[in-house]
């Protein structure tokens, strides 16, 4: 059992997995990861950093916002989405793509994720006012694209949660909305935002 424990750090045990695996399935050993799926990983003896650098800049080229000004802010002070936005005709398919691709940012860039779960409520029926507050967040990603999560090696783990609610602030139907985000030592291992 203790050699389980220790396999990630015993390199003959590791070998010996990878080549039992590699004799069951179709597989080839890669080194380290450095990139996969839209996920930058940095590594070094002390930490991990895990970005989106790359994809980001490429939400700038893709959705023609190279030259915008950032925001400090995801969403302004206040600020409440509703239904009731009179909706005028614009391409819905923009919209519900933009939702898409910050939802897939939200891998590293978890600060964002409360307002894209605001956003993505209105994919069925958008407004040019929800259409704006996406762009907004993208203004602000504009400012932030080195942001990730950097998990440093410790000697203590200590599990950290913080929660919130804002207890029934939706105009559309007065329902809450909680957050919640659980670091362990130095990182964030899950995080959610619900309604």
């Amino acid at each position: 059992m203790d050699d389980l424990i220790y396999m990630g750090r015993n390199s003959i045990l590791n070998d010996a997995f990878k080549h039992s695996m590699m004799q069951e399935f179709e597989m080839k050993d890669l080194g380290l990861m450095h990139y996969f799926l839209g996920l930058e990983v940095y590594k070094d003896d002390s930490q991990f950093f895990i970005s989106q650098t790359k994809y980001t800049n490429d939400l700038f080229h893709k959705f023609d916002i190279d030259d915008c000004t950032a925001m400090i802010t995801p969403i302004a002070h206040g600020e409440h989405l509703t239904r009731g936005d009179r909706p005028t005709k614009f391409d819905m398919h923009t919209y519900r793509i933009i939702v898409g691709s910050l939802m897939f940012l939200t891998n590293s860039h978890n600060d964002i994720y409360h307002v894209i779960s605001l956003v993505s409520r209105y994919m069925s029926a958008p407004s040019k006012i929800h259409l704006k507050e996406e762009k907004r967040i993208l203004r602000y990603v504009k400012g932030t694209p080195d942001f990730g999560i950097h998990y440093l090696k410790n000697k203590v783990v200590k599990l950290v949660g913080y929660g919130d609610s804002d207890w029934g602030n939706s105009i559309d139907d007065k329902n809450s909305s909680s957050r919640n985000y659980f670091s362990l030592g130095s990182g964030l291992v899950t995080w959610s935002s619900r309604k």
